[in-house]
């Protein structure tokens, strides 16, 4: 999810040194003076006012640059200086002059605190107080600027540092009680790009609650209603399109995914992307009862309508770029794997086409026709350029086959996320942006290891799998973000005692994860399924009651109707798993069969297979088998090597495979080909099956023996069933 469109942090200004005198005049004396200055000795303070007022802009570096730190110092000793002349009776500064110092200082004073060079504990003994100070230097410029009717744009650009520094001393409602009276005191003699700076700065407020505050996401919709409202009125393309985006950002954020859809044709539109035959419906979250809506595929004669054929600027390229990202999220959530491939080859393009060169410091600069440009900061291109390996990677289900793309694009982001490419920022941009970046691309990072964590697991390549868990935590840790991945890592451990069989430490991550997820979040359900799956599986060595597995499962099947998608295919399965009729259970697999298969999630589809199958071992022969088939494919392609093995024509005739993939499922469909082959009298393919159950026995054998060897863990391995539905 892109991270960001807000505009700039207002630490922009520029500093214009003073034009140099001609004359040598005598050096002004540090002590007040007791009679007023004549002409000639206030001259030389003059000028050395205006140079220390131009000390901070010939300082600044770049917050990447080890000299930014001791640059934040000498120019506040400079301001401080400036301003002390001044209050000291030499009145040698203009109002504004004077107006621009107190900003600068404030300015630089929230650089200082955004850093955290402020802080109680780890902080730096000159920066010590610097919040009192910003808010002195604020109250002084906006008193100036009140005074002179010149100094307008003063008024603004402190009301927003003002605003800045109350959110993050945690008084939201006064941070937002000054952007709302700083909205409706604009006036049509305002510039525009001040009245959408303002806006612009109130949704980013309003959307840092909206997820947990419905309030806040109807303000944050309106604030983002009014901001194109301007913009249709003066005619500003550039930003209308930057509305459009915004407001599907805000619906995202909040969880109205049941209004994404459609913002995303529209916004698709707009922005000139391609366009299909059939638009896409809306996710629509159905009543507690009532099957929901499957995602409608994509038809195979369905053709794009190319968008014409004109270089976009770097604003365009930049709308898209976020739009796609949240495009390939959301079908990918919801199960349409082909709508999602189709934009993820369109990020693909626009990324090799150096985009990303247009914003290279994560600011993005809009012309406007009358007045200066608006400066929004929006995601870096470093970010994107990570984050656009981790969209692939999640945006790829298929862990099938010798080299399954979902691993690729995790293994190369993995690689990308290591380059010691510098991230580039702007001089004027301050620490806490630094901080900001390095502190998206660890959570990449860490993303990445948990996608490949779980291909791996999926894979049955357990020791792989066992390494990328352990990075995760000792990068997780290293970083301070453990607490934010720790139900998602416990989750995967799950899975991996799951697939091992280690049935009772399974339980117990299961148990752990749904506890620290948030309630009815994906990663929670997601545990709770995990939980009612395995112990479904277990059947009678389960020891707990069966009636609060039944209610437990009810409560696991709601919810994954609610939040739709692949997880609404596994509420299928275990809605089949519940349900006493056959007829019942066959329309709960195929329900979750036509998910799967529209996901491209190939390791969903083979349990669903194998489930199906054992409806029709009895009564369609042919049809369970050609299932089984597919379902041995699938299972064999689960571990595929990269070497292609060289196989006989008799063992490929019988279906033998040379790989052993997912063992417990390709044991489960083994026995079952046995089964069918002795009922249908053929001995040899029956020999041949023999044969390669033994294989596979061994290999599941391997698993069980590896698991005391490994995890120093040892215990009945239980039902197949229980093993082949990991």
């Amino acid at each position: 999810m892109p991270s960001r469109l807000i505009p700039a942090t207002p630490q922009r200004t520029r500093l214009r040194p003073a034009a140099r005198a001609t004359t040598k005049t005598p050096r002004t004396p540090l002590t007040p003076q007791t009679s007023p200055p004549t002409e000639a000795a206030a001259a030389p303070s003059a000028v050395s006012s205006a140079l220390l007022l131009a000390l901070p802009g010939l300082l600044q570096h770049p917050p990447t640059h080890p000299l930014h730190v001791p640059s934040l110092y000498l120019s506040l000793l400079a301001l401080r200086k400036c301003l002390g002349m001044h209050t000291d009776g030499v009145e040698i500064l203009s109002p504004e002059m004077e107006c621009r110092a107190w900003t600068f200082l404030a300015e630089t004073g929230m650089k200082v605190i955004g850093a955290g060079l402020s802080a109680k504990e780890g902080g730096l003994p000159w920066a010590q107080g610097i919040e009192a100070e910003v808010e002195r230097a604020v109250g002084k410029g906006v008193l100036l600027s009140q005074k002179h009717h010149a100094l307008r744009a003063y008024k603004t650009h402190l009301t927003l540092l003002h605003s800045h520094l109350a959110l993050w001393q945690h008084n939201l409602k006064f941070s937002r009680s000054l952007l709302r009276r700083l909205c409706s005191s604009m006036t049509l003699s305002d510039p525009p790009h001040m009245r959408y700076t303002a806006l612009l700065t109130l949704h980013g407020n309003l959307l840092s609650t909206a997820h947990s505050s419905p309030a806040d996401l109807q303000a944050a919709l309106q604030t983002v209603q009014t901001l194109r409202s301007l913009a249709v009125t003066w005619k500003h393309q550039s930003v209308i399109d930057l509305a459009d985006v915004i407001r599907l950002r805000t619906l995202v954020v909040g969880g109205k995914w049941n209004e994404v859809g459609v913002n995303i044709a529209e916004v698709e539109k707009a922005l000139g992307l391609v366009e299909f035959s059939n638009a896409p419906t809306p996710l629509e979250s159905p009543a507690p009862g009532r099957p929901a809506k499957e995602s409608q595929p994509l038809p195979e004669n369905a053709e794009a309508v190319a968008s014409p054929v004109v270089e976009p600027d770097s604003v365009t390229s930049a709308l898209r770029i976020h739009t796609l990202i949240m495009a390939i999220t959301f079908y990918t959530m919801t199960g349409s794997s082909k709508q999602a491939v189709i934009r993820l080859n369109k990020l693909h393009e626009i990324l090799d086409s150096s985009a990303l060169d247009g914003f290279p410091d994560g600011f993005l600069t809009i012309p406007l026709p009358s007045g200066p440009p608006l400066v929004l900061q929006i995601t870096h291109p470093r970010t994107l350029y990570d984050l656009t390996y981790l969209i692939s990677s999640v945006a790829k289900r298929d862990a099938v086959g010798r080299r399954p793309k979902k691993k690729v694009f995790a293994a190369e982001g993995l690689k990308a996320c290591e380059s010691p490419d510098e991230v580039k920022l702007p001089a004027w941009a301050g620490l806490r942006e630094a901080h900001e970046i390095e502190e998206r691309l660890a959570k990449i990072k860490a993303d990445l290891l948990c996608e490949l964590a779980s291909v791996c697991i999926m894979r049955s390549e357990f020791d792989e799998a066992e390494k990328h868990l352990a990075e995760v935590i000792a990068h997780t840790r290293t970083f301070s973000l453990f607490p934010h991945f720790a139900a998602r890592i416990t989750l995967h451990y799950a899975h991996l005692f799951h697939a091992l069989g280690v049935v009772s430490r399974a339980l117990e991550c299961y148990r752990a994860a749904a506890y620290l997820a948030e309630h009815d979040s994906f990663v929670n359900v997601a545990a709770r399924a995990g939980e009612v799956g395995l112990r479904i599986g277990l059947g009678q060595a389960d020891d707990a009651d069966p009636e609060d597995l039944e209610e437990m499962r009810e409560d696991v099947v709601v919810a994954c109707r609610k939040i739709g998608g692949t997880l609404q295919a596994v509420g299928k399965v275990l809605e089949a798993c519940g349900t006493e009729e056959i007829v019942r259970a066959k329309q709960h697999l195929k329900a979750a069969l036509d998910i799967a298969s529209a996901s491209q999630d190939n390791y969903l589809r083979a349990l669903i297979l194998a489930m199906t199958s054992a409806h029709y071992m009895h009564t369609a022969t042919s049809h369970a088998e050609m299932m089984l088939k597919t379902c041995r494919q699938l299972a064999s392609g689960l571990g595929a090597s990269d070497a292609r093995p060289s196989r006989a024509g008799a063992d490929a005739e019988a279906g033998v495979e040379d790989v052993i993939g997912n063992a417990p499922l390709g044991l489960w469909v083994g026995e079952r080909f046995l089964e069918l082959y002795r009922r249908l009298g053929k001995p040899e393919k029956a020999q041949r099956q023999e044969a390669a159950n033994d294989n596979l026995a061994k290999a599941v054998q391997a698993i069980s023996e590896r698991c005391s060897d490994g995890l120093g863990i040892s215990e009945p391995q239980g039902d197949l069933d229980a093993r082949a539905a990991c």
